[in-house]
């Protein structure tokens, strides 16, 4: 697994060190192999005031955490003081592949490139647990990204939608994986076959039965939006990474093809090398799928009147329990009472047939 938003500090003693320069020239390296890079600056100086009886100051001092102004071109950020950096790291979630950051020395979130005392022409780089990844001239720097590359299992491989969809994925998820790639490649695939990529108003039509509780599926909730709560998908545990997505009477089951194997790509991690072959194996090699009939979605949660179940004493839908007599009793209580009556029967039939 690795951090759904990587992070790269770049630290060092004192000023006019070359800590800008260095996160400057990363920023560079990285953008040029194709990553989506944010950026993060930390400073000691106070940030200027708002404009007194400016709407985003009135806002503030109504009481608002944060505020938000949306301009033409871009958008501007107050928030309360910001001492940590998950923070701020948090708000690239789903927008960067990874985040560059200069300064947070004593933070200890994401690797970090310090820059030596007293020569700062060497540069030591260092993962989140302080182990080392290795010593660098500061004017080496796509030696650096690669190395951070390697040790952070960054990848800017395949298309743009794929890209998207994995940090988005993500993102949701919490970490980056293999089956993150691949749930979100399942679900792109999906949709192209149904013919509503990019079709935000279709989607919300589409139910899904996925046949793996495991993070390929975290990935097609955040693709398509189909989530448990909102009845639209199910999950029908049978250990296999496959989904069959249904909409406007089609139903397409999408499934990792058998054999499917990382090839040795960068570096000797194996997921960092299953996730880069599973973004570009074209998807003929490593999905299959073929339509079929129409299945009824099963998880549509059933609308009732709340009962209080004579065993338990738990609320339940009415839906979902057995009358036993007078009351009603919830499916798991029903389970046990049958099982308690059953038993001393079963009992009697073995000894008997002893």
């Amino acid at each position: 697994m690795a951090a759904a938003v990587p992070v790269i500090r770049v630290i060092g003693p004192g000023r006019n060190i070359g800590k800008t320069w260095l996160a400057s020239r990363l920023i560079s390296a990285f953008a040029a192999r194709g990553y989506e890079v944010g950026a993060v600056k930390r400073s000691h100086h106070p940030v200027p005031e708002d404009r007194e009886g400016s709407d985003t100051q009135l806002f503030a001092a109504a009481g608002a955490h944060s505020v938000v102004f949306g301009a033409g071109d871009a958008t501007l950020t107050r928030s309360a003081r910001v001492d940590e950096l998950a923070p701020l790291v948090a708000t690239f979630a789903g927008n960067a592949d990874l985040v560059v950051v200069e300064g947070f020395k004593s933070d200890t979130l994401g690797a970090v490139a310090m820059i030596e005392p007293g020569q700062p022409t060497v540069v030591h780089l260092l993962t989140m647990d302080q182990r080392a990844i290795g010593t660098f001239r500061i004017t080496d720097v796509d030696d650096i990204a690669s190395a951070f590359e390697c040790a952070l299992a960054l990848s800017a491989d395949g298309d743009a939608a794929t890209r998207a969809a994995i940090r988005g994925a993500a993102a949701q998820h919490g970490h980056r994986c293999p089956g993150i790639t691949l749930g979100a490649r399942m679900a792109l695939q999906a949709l192209d076959v149904l013919g509503v990529a990019g079709d935000a108003h279709a989607l919300r039509e589409m139910t899904i039965e996925v046949e793996t509780a495991r993070c390929a599926t975290d990935a097609i909730v955040a693709v398509t939006g189909c989530t448990p709560g909102s009845g639209r998908l199910s999950i029908r545990e049978r250990g296999k990474v496959a989904a069959t997505f249904t909409l406007g009477g089609r139903a397409v089951r999408v499934a990792v093809r058998p054999g499917v194997d990382a090839l040795p790509v960068c570096c000797d991690d194996r997921m960092h090398a299953q996730d880069r072959a599973y973004r570009t194996l074209d998807v003929d090699a490593l999905l299959q799928w073929s339509e079929r009939e129409a299945p009824a979605i099963t998880s549509t949660p059933v609308r009732g009147r709340r009962v209080t179940c004579a065993g338990c004493g738990e609320e339940v839908t009415s839906a979902y329990t057995v009358p036993a007599g007078a009351d009603a009793l919830c499916l798991d209580c029903a389970a046990r009472e049958t099982q308690r009556t059953e038993t001393p029967r079963s009992s009697a039939a073995a000894l008997l047939a002893g």
